[in-house]
């Protein structure tokens, strides 16, 4: 028996087997991610094996939703060749939010790595940029956070780890409390939400 359901994100018609009631699943047209719900009316693509073909990434990221998935505000996946991109808004204080892409990648080698990033925002003069080192300095941050600037003078919070070295605290680290780091670090900077 089928289930008719809408993306609740842009409103694309889907339709899934019963069988996959709570699963989550990708919208094929706006490729947010959502849970396939248990009865008529809300329909997105299964994936049979996983979102980040790794089972303990996946387990990871049902446990966090499960425990955190009010604080995540909207969802986007995005796969490349070897590199998967989770794009995740999460509230992080009233009326505010932060925007965490995590970017799951095999190497040559085999090796697979997650890294988490989230921008604070465009430095415009060296006022700023000494601004955002001044908060960065004042917060205890993870030992793994990096304060990156790229070409574009966007500053970057970032956070990588092998995904062997990741468990359900790194995995908090790496959304939750990144996000809330990062949105500390622009209020103080430029006062204002940029996401």
């Amino acid at each position: 028996m089928n289930i008719k359901f809408s993306c609740k994100h842009c409103g694309y018609k889907m339709n899934s087997d019963k069988k996959n009631a709570g699963k989550r699943a990708e919208c094929p047209n706006c490729n947010c991610i959502i849970v396939i719900p248990k009865n008529s009316s809300d329909i997105p693509v299964i994936y049979e094996d996983s979102f980040f073909k790794s089972e303990k990434l996946d387990g990871l990221f049902d446990s966090f939703m499960d425990e955190y998935g009010d604080s995540v505000l909207h969802q986007k996946l995005k796969k490349e060749k070897n590199k998967i991109v989770l794009q995740l808004e999460i509230k992080t204080d009233f009326m505010r939010s932060q925007l965490i892409w995590l970017f799951y990648e095999t190497l040559e080698d085999g090796e697979e790595w997650l890294s988490a990033t989230s921008i604070i925002g465009e430095i415009s003069n060296t006022d700023e940029l000494a601004q955002i080192m001044g908060s960065a300095n004042k917060l205890t941050l993870c030992p793994t956070y990096s304060l990156t600037v790229s070409d574009n003078c966007a500053a970057r919070l970032v956070h990588s780890r092998r995904i062997e070295n990741i468990d359900s605290k790194a995995f908090y680290d790496m959304t939750i409390n990144l996000a809330q780091v990062a949105d500390i670090i622009e209020q103080e900077t430029f006062g204002i939400d940029r996401t």
